[in-house]
C-alpha cells in the first residue's frame, strides 16, 4: 500500500523503496508459481526465473526511482548496484551449468556497476563506500571469471578506499563489515592465483593481506558483541584460521618446520579467540549489570551512551593485549616426557576445499600432518559432529559402532601413531569443531567384527585422556600451584519442585563420599546460591549431583537444576570460580551450541571463562547408577595420590572390568576432564583406617584362637 501526505500530495515513503523492499522479501518468500516449478522438479528453471522476478522489482524501482529523481542520485546507483548483485547470481550459476548466457551476464554486470561507479563518483567523490561496494562485488565476479589479476585490481582499489575512511576504535560501522567482506574475497583471488601458478610467493602475500585484517577484525567482534556471532559468519572468515591454513600449505610445499610452529601459533589464537572475547565481556556484564541477550542485539542503546561505549574501548585493549600464544618451543618445555599435545585445527587458506591438520607435539618433537580434505571422506568431522557414532551407542549397534569408531581411529590417529612411542601415557586433546563432540577413549585401534563390545580394545586402555580449550589458556590453567588440604563440596538438590528424579544412586553415593573423606560438606537443599558461592572458594572441589538441559539453538536457555531454581549458563559469566575442580554429574553438560571454529558454547566453556582450573562435564545423558560408580572410583584414586586425567582413567577401566553387563561405551565414557590435571590432595577419615586395622587384629585373633 503506499501511503500519501493529504495535503502536500507526496508520497509518505518514495514508491522505488516499496520495489526495493519487495524484491528483498522475495529473497525471503518464494512465489507460488517458483513454488509450482519446484514441485515439477525444474530447479534450474526455478532458480533462473525467481532471480528474474528479484530483477523485473528493482527494474520498476529504478524506474520510479528516475520518475520521482531525473537528476542522478546516491538511490538510484544503489539500485544500480542491487540489480547487479542478482546478475552476478545468474552469472556464477550459468558458468556452473556452462551456459552460453554467462558472457551476457557477465556483461550486464559490468555495465550496472560501472554505471553505480560514474553516478557515486559524480555526487560525492571517489572515496565513497558505495563504490568501495561496488569495485568488492567486481572483485569477485572476476574471480568467478577465472582472473585472479582483474579481481585484485579491483579489491585492492576497494581495499584502500575502505582502510581510508574506516576509522579503528570508532563506532563500528557498515564500512569495517564490507572491509572483512573485501578481505575476503582477496582470499578467492589468492587461491585462483596460486592454483594457476603454484606459485609460493602468493601464499607468502596472502599471509601478509590476512594479517593486515587482524585489527579491523578483532575490532568488528569486540565492538558488536555479538558472541563471537561474526566467527560463524562465512562472509568474515577468522583471519587467524585462514593464516594458519596458509602456513600448514606452505609447510606442505616445502617441509620447512619453521612453518609449523607458525601454523600452530595462529591456529592456537583461532581456539582462543572467542574465549577471550566472552571472559572480557563477562566482566563488562558485572561491571554495568545489563542482559547477555540484550548486549547483543544490535539495537541496544549501549552503543549510543559514551561511557558505556568507553568501557567497552578500554576491553577491546585488553584483549588485544591478551591475545599472546605460546610457542611451540614454550609449550614443549612445560610438557613432561610422558606426555603428548595432539591438537585437531581446521586450516582454512580458501585454496581448494580446505584442511584439516594435526599437530602432534611431545618433549622432543613436533610434526604437523595434514588428515583430510573435509570434502572428500564418508568418515568426516562433519558426521561426526552430527553424533552419528552417539546415535550407534544410543541404538545398541555394536557391529556398527565397532566399525565406525575404527574407521575413525584410521582417519584421524592413526596416521599420527608413529610419533608417540611407548613412553607416552598421557594425551592433551585440543579438538576442532568437528571433533569437539567425540571421546577419544573409544576409539578403536583393532577392527572388531563381531557384534559385541567386548574384547575391544580401546585407547582409554593404552592413555589418560584429557582436553584442553586452547594450547595457550590451557598450560597457563594447568601450570597453576596445586592447592592443598582441598575441602569437598557436595551438592545435591532436591529437585522435587520441578518434577525431577532425585537420582536416588547419586544421594547414596553423596553421603558415601561425605562420610568417607575429610573435610566434606553435603549440601542437600543446595540452592543457586549455594553453587556460586562454593564455587568461589580457593580450596573447594565440587562435586554436583543435579539434572540439566541443554538449547543447543540459544545457550543462555542451557540450565543447571537447584532446589530453589535452575541455574542459566549465561549466569556462569558473571561468577568467579576459583575452585580447583568443577565436577559436573549432570547431563549433557559438555553440550551446546557450535562456534565456527573453536568449539562449543557449553557450561565447560562458560565455566572457564569464569576462571575455572578444570571441569569434569559430561558428552551426553548420563546413567545414575554409572555416574554414582565413577565418582566415587575417581575420588579414590584422587586419595591414592594420582593426578585428575589418571584417576578418571582408572575409574573408567574398573567400571569395565567390574559391569561386564553394561560394556556399551555409552555408560562409561560419558566424563570428560578439561584443563589443569595435576593432583589434589585429599584425605580419608582416619577411622576407617582404624576399623580395618581393628578387622585385621580381630580376625588374626580368632585364627590363632582356633
Amino acid at each position: 500500500k503506499v501511503l500519501w501526505r493529504s495535503k502536500e500530495n507526496k508520497f509518505l515513503i518514495d514508491i522505488h523503496q516499496i520495489y526495493k523492499a519487495r524484491a528483498s522479501a522475495c529473497r525471503n518468500k518464494v512465489p507460488e508459481f517458483i513454488i509450482e516449478l519446484l514441485k515439477q522438479g525444474k530447479k534450474q528453471e526455478a532458480y533462473l526465473a525467481r532471480k528474474k522476478y528479484i530483477i523485473a522489482y528493482f527494474d520498476s524501482a529504478l524506474h520510479y526511482c528516475k520518475k520521482q529523481y531525473p537528476k542522478d542520485n546516491i538511490h538510484y546507483a544503489n539500485l544500480l548496484r542491487g540489480k547487479a548483485n542478482y546478475y552476478i547470481d545468474l552469472y556464477s550459476y550459468s558458468l556452473s551449468i556452462k551456459s552460453k548466457e554467462a558472457a551476457f551476464y557477465f556483461a550486464k554486470n559490468k555495465e550496472l556497476y560501472d554505471k553505480s561507479i560514474a553516478i557515486i563518483t559524480k555526487c560525492y567523490s571517489t572515496k565513497n563506500h558505495g563504490i568501495a561496494h561496488n569495485y568488492t562485488l567486481l572483485g569477485l565476479m572476476e574471480t568467478y571469471n577465472q582472473k585472479p589479476n582483474e579481481a585484485f585490481k579491483y579489491l585492492f582499489k576497494a581495499k584502500h578506499i575502505l582502510a581510508t575512511i574506516t576509522k579503528k576504535g570508532n563506532h563500528i560501522t557498515s564500512n569495517h563489515s564490507l572491509l572483512l567482506t573485501c578481505y575476503t574475497y582477496l582470499n578467492y583471488a589468492y587461491a585462483l592465483k596460486y592454483k594457476q601458478t603454484n606459485n609460493l610467493t602468493i601464499l607468502k602475500q596472502a599471509v601478509v593481506t590476512n594479517k593486515e585484517s587482524i585489527p579491523y577484525f578483532l575490532e568488528y567482534i569486540q565492538h558488536l558483541n555479538l558472541n563471537s556471532k561474526a566467527l560463524r559468519d562465512p562472509y568474515f572468515i577468522n583471519p587467524f584460521n585462514t593464516i594458519a591454513g596458509l602456513y600448514v600449505r606452505l609447510y606442505q610445499d616445502t617441509q620447512n618446520k619453521n612453518y609449523i610452529d607458525s601454523a600452530f601459533v595462529f591456529a592456537d589464537k583461532s581456539k582462543q579467540l572467542s574465549l577471550l572475547v566472552h571472559k572480557q565481556q563477562s566482566s563488562l556484564f558485572t561491571e554495568m549489570d545489563i542482559n547477555k541477550k540484550l548486549m547483543a542485539s544490535e539495537q541496544f542503546i549501549l552503543f549510543n551512551n559514551t561511557n558505556e561505549f568507553d568501557k567497552i574501548d578500554t576491553l577491546k585493549t585488553k584483549i588485544k593485549r591478551d591475545l599472546k600464544t605460546l610457542s611451540l618451543t614454550n609449550l614443549q618445555h612445560n610438557i613432561k616426557n610422558n606426555e603428548a599435545i595432539i591438537c585437531y585445527a581446521d586450516a582454512h587458506p580458501n585454496l581448494d576445499n580446505g584442511l584439516l591438520a594435526a599437530f602432534v607435539i611431545t618433549k622432543n618433537t613436533k610434526e604437523l600432518i595434514i588428515l583430510e580434505d573435509p570434502y572428500d571422506s564418508e568418515i568426516t568431522t562433519t558426521a561426526i559432529t552430527h553424533n552419528s557414532m552417539f546415535s550407534l551407542l544410543k541404538d545398541s549397534l555394536p557391529a556398527a559402532f565397532n566399525k565406525f569408531s575404527y574407521s575413525v581411529y584410521n582417519r584421524y590417529f592413526k596416521p599420527i601413531n608413529h610419533i608417540l612411542d611407548t613412553t607416552i601415557k598421557h594425551l592433551y586433546i585440543l579438538p576442532n569443531e568437528g571433533l569437539n563432540n567425540f571421546p577419544f577413549e573409544i576409539l578403536t585401534t583393532t577392527e572388531n567384527k563381531t557384534n559385541s563390545y567386548l574384547n575391544n580394545n580401546y585407547l582409554l586402555t593404552k592413555y589418560a585422556i584429557s582436553y584442553q580449550l586452547s594450547a595457550t589458556i590451557g598450560w597457563e590453567q594447568n601450570y597453576k600451584a596445586s592447592l592443598n588440604n582441598n575441602t569437598i563440596k557436595i551438592l545435591a538438590p532436591k529437585l522435587t519442585k520441578f518434577k525431577l528424579s532425585d537420582l536416588p544412586f547419586c544421594k547414596k553415593m553423596a553421603n558415601e563420599l561425605n562420610q568417607t573423606y575429610k573435610n566434606c560438606e553435603l549440601i542437600t537443599q543446595s540452592l543457586a546460591t549455594d553453587f556460586n558461592k562454593n564455587i568461589s572458594a580457593d580450596n573447594a572441589i565440587i562435586q554436583l549431583y543435579t539434572h540439566s538441559t541443554i538449547d543447543q539453538n540459544n545457550e543462555s536457555n542451557s540450565k543447571i537444576y537447584f532446589s530453589d531454581r535452575p541455574l542459566n549458563m549465561s549466569e556462569l559469566y558473571k561468577m568467579k570460580v576459583k575452585s580447583p575442580l568443577v565436577f559436573l554429574s549432570s547431563c549433557e553438560t559438555d553440550w551446546g551450541w557450535h562456534e565456527r571454529y573453536d568449539g562449543q558454547l557449553n557450561f565447560t566453556r562458560a565455566l572457564f571463562y569464569a576462571g575455572a582450573s578444570s571441569v569434569i562435564s559430561s558428552f551426553w545423558k548420563t546413567d545414575d547408577k554409572t555416574t554414582a560408580i565413577i565418582t566415587q572410583k575417581f575420588y579414590d584414586y584422587l586419595a591414592q595420590g594420582n593426578n585428575k586425567a589418571i584417576a578418571l582413567q582408572k575409574a573408567k577401566l574398573d567400571f569395565i572390568k567390574e559391569n561386564p553387563q553394561l560394556n556399551n561405551p555409552m555408560y562409561w565414557t560419558a566424563f570428560k576432564l578439561t584443563g589443569n590435571i595435576d593432583c589434589i590432595k585429599i584425605e580419608k577419615k582416619q577411622y576407617l583406617a582404624l576399623i580395618v586395622g581393628l578387622l585385621i587384629i580381630l580376625l588374626t585373633s580368632i585364627f590363632l584362637f582356633k
